[in-house]
Parts: C-alpha cells; structure tokens; sequence
C-alpha cells in the first residue's frame, strides 16, 4: 500500500502520509493478483476499545505467477485507547510458477505493509498487537514452491501519544501548514519486519525499503524509533534538493535492522552512554 507495493520482481514505489494514513493499498501484479487494502479512518469522542480484529490488510494471490496487495491505511484519532485486539495492515501474499517455455521459476512477489497512525489525545492502554510486515514472496509452483527473500517491505506505525490535559503540554507553530498545536507528550514510530526477508537473508543486505515521507516535510522528529527485523528504513527526499533531517530521541530495535542516511540527509540520535537507547544498528550513508 502506502508502503511499498511490491506487485512483481520490483518493488513499484511507496506513498501515502507516515503520520496521518488515509489511502488505500495498491492491488498485485500478475493475472491472478491479491487487491490493496481499504482505507479506516475512526474517529471516536470518548474512548475506543478494541478486542477484536480491525483489518485493511492486502489479499493474497489466488493464482500462480502473480503477486500479493499491498496493506491498506488505518487512522485511528481518539481521546482514550484500550483494549488487546488486533490492527493488521499486512501485505497479502505472492504466488509463483513455472515458466512454460524454458521451465524457469517464476516470481511472485509479497505486497508491502501499509501504515497504522494512531493519535491518542489522552491516555493510550492498548495492549493488543499491531500487524504491518509484508507478504511472503514465492518462487516456483504451490506444490513445491522456493521461498527466497523476495518478501513485500515492512510497514509504518505511529503512535501520537499524550497523557496529560491541554493546560501541561507545549504549544508548538508548525510553519508548513502555518497552524499552532499542542505537542504530544510522546511520538512513536516502529517499523516491524517480522519474519520478512529482503532480496538476500544476510541483514547488511535486508529488505526493501519502508519509506518514512509526509507533502511537505523535510524535517522529523520522533521521541522514539523502534525496528524490528530486516527493516531497511529510508527518509523521503523530495526533488528539491532541500536538506532533509530526522531527529530520533530514542533509537531501540534488535540489531538487524539498517537506516539509510542519503546524500543531504542528516539523522540526530540523542546517546546516552548509562541508557539503553542505541540499539547498534547499521546506519549507512548512502551518496
């Protein structure tokens, strides 16, 4: 979806807003092809709890040589957030083939995560599971299929968290927009891969991109950011050749996974030696 669609051998692009997630996700490739997820905007006044399921996830491909949807949007605005259900924006997956004339296996292709944003204007205590990887990508028949790291990228969740009233928080002026909000206690961004694997199982190599953009912006801010598995995590540089710089208060993950830092790109991580908060990670500087 608005993650990286992966409908065939190649990834075909990213889209859609990392904080506010409102498109729908891209259906596969292929003659067989899985379709997009849909697009769940939920506002409620008081208080959500969710116990069950809320999906925008893409569908697999029904047939072989075709490639899995990518994963939809949900946006989820409220006041308070309970509950230990599920939000599944996952990427359906791809189905393989052989090849007719020389018998060569053919790719199918997982589709992308798509992007959960959740602003919870007071207390978030939702304990339930957040579902973003990409779907799983095959070579070969359904009857004895290769799975080679051809799976769909991860996708995005952001958590816009604030525990305290109005009157305690910092009132900040975003000049894009030209629009005053008040500040969030807390802004969280995870990228989970899960199991998922790149174009090659060693983690120097990783996934395909998850792609953090937002029109309009060239500069972000997180209290924290999380990567679990092969994630290989790239910040949007838009065509003005404008410097784009991300700010990581907290940097967290389980070692594999690799932040991208582009030619007039710029990544501020706050270190502290007597803290948990660099999760050795590879940064690599791309020019």
């Amino acid at each position: 979806m608005n993650e990286t669609h992966d409908t065939s051998a190649i990834y075909h692009g990213h889209y859609g807003s990392v904080f506010t997630p409102v498109v729908k996700g891209s259906g596969g490739a292929g003659g067989y092809p899985g379709s997009g997820g849909g697009a769940l905007h939920m506002k409620v006044g008081r208080t959500l709890h969710l116990d069950g399921l809320l999906s925008s996830k893409g569908s697999d491909a029904t047939g072989e040589k075709s490639s899995g949807g990518s994963g939809g949007s949900i946006l989820i605005e409220t006041t308070n957030f309970t509950g230990h259900g599920e939000l599944s924006v996952r990427g359906g997956d791809g189905r393989g083939g052989i090849n007719s004339n020389d018998g060569t296996s053919v790719l199918g292709g997982g589709g992308g995560g798509g992007r959960v944003g959740m602003h919870v204007r007071h207390q978030n205590n939702y304990g339930g599971l957040y579902t973003t990887e990409g779907g799983v990508g095959m070579y070969g028949t359904t009857a004895s299929p290769v799975h080679l790291p051809v799976d769909g990228s991860a996708g995005t969740i952001y958590k816009y968290e604030s525990r305290r009233g109005p009157q305690y928080r910092e009132l900040k002026y975003n000049t894009t927009v030209d629009e005053a909000n008040y500040k969030p206690d807390h802004t969280f961004l995870k990228i989970d891969a899960g199991s998922r694997r790149g174009f090659n199982t060693d983690a120097e190599v990783s996934s395909l991109p998850t792609m953090i953009m937002e029109e309009g912006t060239i500069d972000y801010e997180f209290d924290e950011i999380q990567l679990h598995g092969t994630v290989n995590l790239l910040f949007y540089h838009p065509r003005n050749n404008s410097t784009v710089s991300a700010i990581a208060h907290e940097l967290t993950g389980d070692k594999q996974g690799i932040i991208a830092i582009r030619d007039q790109q710029i990544l501020y991580v706050h270190y502290v030696e007597s803290t948990h908060i660099l999760s050795w990670m590879l940064l690599q500087v791309l020019m």
